[in-house]
């Protein structure tokens, strides 16, 4: 068994525990690991290349072994086995890091490669049947990430690009992307759109409606052709501008391209260190158990910044901003028409200026999951939230007093918040500035 999630590896062990002849540990305190096991528990040093060199001597163990590992090494291990010969009954992997994920888009699918850790660069294996020592230096390391960067994928690049053209009957329009099974892309001629973006609207195309949108707010018309090159199959997606959606104008609604709202984020210091901080989170899982994310508080707060954040951080593209301070009859006749848009995010300000009725025909129509962002201005009109709104996930924030470490204890406490979202535990974190977690809910 190999896992990243160590309590449940070792309520595994209590229970299998007979079925195993030792423990491996990486990374993990022996005490920890003794609690549940009577078996001998053996202690790696936090090096991958000496949990390498062990692995090669267990040959008496080498059919019935647990690990419990780090997520840098968990990584490694599937393709470590393999080729050491050295088998576990389960392996469970962790989704891939950033590093993997540019090796996989980079057509690299034939070779085989190990990632160790990022301090040791990453072990790589070019041809699958070069074999490699078990043991490698620094520099060997180096020089095979430096192959595979500088010389391997750009020549697969243009290879595959100039298949492509050969094989069209058609002449390949301007706008196209090229991406492999899982959608990663490997090539992209979209102008607009950063290829991560470009990726993100990729996996949202549906049948129904095929289209995406850049950052000049133009629509596209997606048609996706299956194309093979040395025997792997990968998409061809064409893009053809379709006339803009009807604008929809009002003094209470702003629409905002996601791409300028990172573009912002980028010069922001608040938001550049939460969303490093908060990188690894998901924020779409939030949205699966409330039906909005309610930040209130009082005046001079950083309400408006977090609402930009989480929005900056889900999978949608167009944001549409509305004050709820000038919404009128017209707004309404407005409102089922931005329902009806694919891919959005809404982000409601001053929402105590609407009254129960209004809510509810707000959260009415959320039915289709619209990820909803609302900010309430406490005052002393509105000393208290609004019940309606006791559904969402709530983040509560005083005034800052204008003093630095506020700032700082503010972003400590909005990551505090969403790890408690994806923990599914209650935190608690008291400051003179901020009290948060009120009334908390979970589903």
């Amino acid at each position: 068994m190999l896992t990243d999630k160590p309590n449940k590896a070792f309520q595994y062990l209590e229970q299998h525990q007979q079925n195993f002849d030792a423990v491996l540990s990486y990374g993990y305190p022996l005490t920890d690991i003794r609690q549940y096991t009577t078996l001998p528990v053996v202690k790696v040093e936090n090096n991958p290349l000496e949990l390498l060199r062990i692995l090669t001597t267990m040959n008496q163990y080498h059919n019935k072994t647990l690990i419990v590992g780090e997520t840098a090494f968990i990584e490694l291990c599937p393709d470590l086995c393999q080729h050491l010969n050295v088998e576990y009954p389960t392996i469970v992997t962790k989704s891939l890091t950033n590093f993997q994920e540019d090796m996989s888009r980079s057509i690299l699918n034939q070779y085989q490669y190990y990632i160790c850790s990022p301090a040791l660069y990453s072990i790589l294996k070019l041809y699958p049947v070069k074999q490699i020592s078990n043991t490698l230096d620094e520099t060997t390391i180096q020089s095979k990430y430096r192959e595979i960067i500088n010389i391997v994928m750009p020549i697969k690049q243009s290879l595959l690009q100039a298949h492509i053209q050969n094989q069209l009957t058609q002449k390949l329009s301007m706008k196209y992307a090229i991406t492999d099974q899982q959608n990663r892309i490997l090539i992209s001629h979209f102008p607009y759109l950063e290829r991560e973006q470009l990726q993100k609207q990729l996996k949202h195309l549906s049948e129904e409606q095929p289209t995406i949108i850049d950052e000049a707010n133009n629509r596209y018309q997606v048609i996706c052709n299956m194309i093979t090159w040395k025997d792997s199959f990968f998409n061809l997606y064409q893009f053809e501008k379709l006339p803009l959606y009807p604008s929809i104008k009002h003094t209470a609604i702003k629409a905002l391209i996601i791409e300028a709202l990172n573009d912002q984020i980028q010069n922001d210091f608040f938001y550049s260190t939460v969303q490093e901080k908060s990188r690894n989170l998901d924020i779409n899982k939030l949205f699966t158990h409330y039906s909005a994310v309610v930040i209130y508080g009082e005046q001079y707060t950083l309400k408006s910044r977090l609402a930009n954040l989480l929005a900056s951080q889900l999978s949608n593209q167009l944001i549409y901003q509305i004050d709820c301070r000038y919404i009128d009859k017209l707004f309404w006749e407005l409102w089922p028409e931005i329902l009806k848009q694919e891919n959005i995010i809404i982000i409601l300000r001053h929402v105590e200026q609407l009254d129960h009725a209004q809510t509810q025909i707000i959260m009415s129509h959320n039915k289709h999951q619209l990820p909803m962002i609302a900010i309430y201005e406490l005052n002393a009109n509105h000393p208290k939230l609004h019940s309606d709104w006791n559904s969402g996930y709530r983040i509560y924030m005083e005034p800052l007093s204008g003093q630095q470490e506020n700032f700082e204890e503010i972003i400590d406490i909005f990551i505090l918040d969403l790890n408690s979202i994806h923990e599914g535990i209650v935190s608690t974190y008291t400051t003179e500035a901020i009290n948060t977690l009120k009334d908390y809910q979970f589903p």
